[in-house]
C-alpha cells in the first residue's frame, strides 16, 4: 500500500478527484529513503502541500441529488429544521486518528464535513447542565427546586451514582444507576430511559460556501513540542521557550459554511431543544478550539419542513371540480363512501385544503 502511494507521488498523480476524506485519511504522501522510509512524511512543506490539494477537491455534482434527498427525509410535523452558518473556522472531529495528526469529521460516502449529531446532542446536554443546572450539583435534583431539573447525572469516580433531573432526562435520556430506588421511593422518575429528542447529523449544505470548498489548509505551531511528546514519562522536561516550534498543518472547514440542522421528537421537547441548541451554538461554539474562536455560528430560523403536496391531493381536487355532476348530497355521500378512508391520511394541512374545497365548490352548496 505505502509503495503505491510512494508511485503515485514520484509520478505526479493526482489524488481522488471527488472525495476529500479518502485522500485526507489514505493518501498522505509517504517518505522515500533514510530510517522512515514507508512512513507518513513530517516535513511541513509536504504535508502543506498535501493539504492544499485535498481542499481543491471540489464537492461531487452528485451530492447536491444526496442532499436533497435527505432533506426531504424531514416532513413530519414533529421535525424541525434550521441552517446553522459557521463564523469563523470550524473543526468538528480533531481527536480522529488522522495522517496529519489532527481529524476532521467528514462524510462517508461523499466527503463533505459533517457535525454529528453525537455532537450536537452532547453540546445541548452540556449547555444545559452547566448554564441552567445548579452550580453546586447536589445529590438529589429535588433538593434544588429551581435549577435541580437541569442538573445532569451524577458521578462518584468512574461510576454514576444517581439519574438526571426531570428536563435533562426528557430530552436526553438516562442510564440505571445506584440511586435509583431512592428516586422511585421519592416518586421521582428513575431507571434506563431514552431521550426524547433525536439529534440528526448536520450535513453541508451544497454551494453555501462560495466556491463549493468548504476546506481549507490550517496550522497549529506548538512551541513546548518537547514537553508535549514527553509528558507522562519519568524525564518529563518542564515546558520552556527553547524548543523550536513545529508546524503541524491540518484541514477545517472555511467560514460561510452552512450546515442544516434537525431534531425530531415531541413538539414540547424538540422546542425546548432548538431553543438550548441554537444559544449553546452561538455563545460556545461547536467542535475543537472553540477557545481560541474556532466553531463560531449562528442557527437560523427553525422551521417546520412542508410535506409534499400528495398526488392524492391532486386527484380529489380534480374530480371535485370537474368529474362529478351529482347533486350536493350525492357528492357528499360519494366523497364520506370513496374518499373519507383516504383523505384522512393526508397531512393536516391537505385536510384542510381539502376541507375548504368541499365548503367552497358550487355544485356541494
Amino acid at each position: 500500500m505505502r509503495q503505491v502511494l510512494k508511485n503515485i507521488y514520484r509520478n505526479g498523480r493526482n489524488l481522488p478527484d471527488h472525495h476529500a476524506g479518502l485522500a485526507y485519511d489514505i493518501w498522505a504522501p509517504v517518505e522515500d529513503s533514510g530510517d522512515n522510509a514507508g512512513h507518513i512524511s513530517t516535513e511541513h512543506e509536504a504535508k502543506t502541500e498535501w493539504l492544499k490539494k485535498i481542499a481543491e477537491i471540489p464537492v461531487s455534482d452528485d451530492y447536491r441529488l444526496a442532499f436533497a434527498r435527505w432533506e426531504a427525509s424531514f416532513r413530519s410535523p414533529h421535525d424541525l429544521t434550521s441552517e446553522f452558518q459557521a463564523t469563523s473556522r470550524l473543526l468538528v472531529g480533531h481527536g480522529n486518528p488522522a495522517p496529519s495528526e489532527v481529524g476532521l469529521t467528514l462524510h462517508h460516502t461523499w466527503g463533505v464535513p459533517i457535525i454529528p449529531g453525537s455532537a450536537l446532542k452532547g453540546l445541548c446536554a452540556h449547555y444545559l447542565e452547566v448554564v441552567y443546572g445548579p452550580d453546586e450539583p447536589t445529590e438529589k435534583p429535588w433538593e434544588d427546586e429551581e435549577r435541580g431539573d437541569y442538573q445532569g447525572v451524577l458521578w462518584a469516580e468512574r461510576r454514576i451514582k444517581a439519574g438526571p433531573g426531570k428536563v435533562y432526562r426528557a430530552l436526553f435520556g438516562a442510564p440505571d444507576t445506584e440511586e435509583d430506588k431512592t428516586f422511585e421511593a421519592s416518586g421521582y422518575p428513575a431507571g434506563a430511559a431514552r431521550g426524547e429528542v433525536t439529534f440528526h447529523d448536520a450535513l453541508y449544505v451544497p454551494n453555501s460556501e462560495t466556491r463549493n470548498h468548504p476546506l481549507a489548509v490550517d496550522v497549529l505551531t506548538p512551541h513546548q513540542n518537547g514537553y508535549y511528546r514527553a509528558a507522562g514519562g519519568n524525564g518529563t522536561p518542564d515546558p520552556n521557550d527553547h524548543d523550536d516550534p513545529v508546524p503541524v498543518g491540518f484541514l477545517s472547514v472555511r467560514p460561510g459554511a452552512r450546515f442544516l440542522l434537525a431534531l425530531s421528537g415531541p413538539d414540547d421537547a424538540v422546542d425546548l431543544a432548538r431553543f438550548i441548541l441554537s444559544e449553546a451554538l452561538q455563545e460556545w461554539g461547536i467542535g475543537g478550539k472553540t477557545a481560541a474562536g474556532y466553531g463560531q455560528g449562528e442557527a437560523g430560523e427553525w422551521k417546520v419542513p412542508k410535506p409534499p403536496a400528495s398526488n392524492l391531493m391532486g386527484d380529489f381536487e380534480s374530480w371535485i371540480k370537474t368529474k362529478f355532476d351529482g347533486s350536493r348530497a350525492e357528492k357528499i355521500a360519494h366523497i364520506a363512501e370513496h374518499w373519507c378512508s383516504f383523505l384522512l391520511e393526508l397531512s393536516a394541512v391537505e385536510r384542510e385544503k381539502a376541507a375548504q374545497l368541499i365548503k367552497t365548490n358550487k355544485e356541494c352548496k
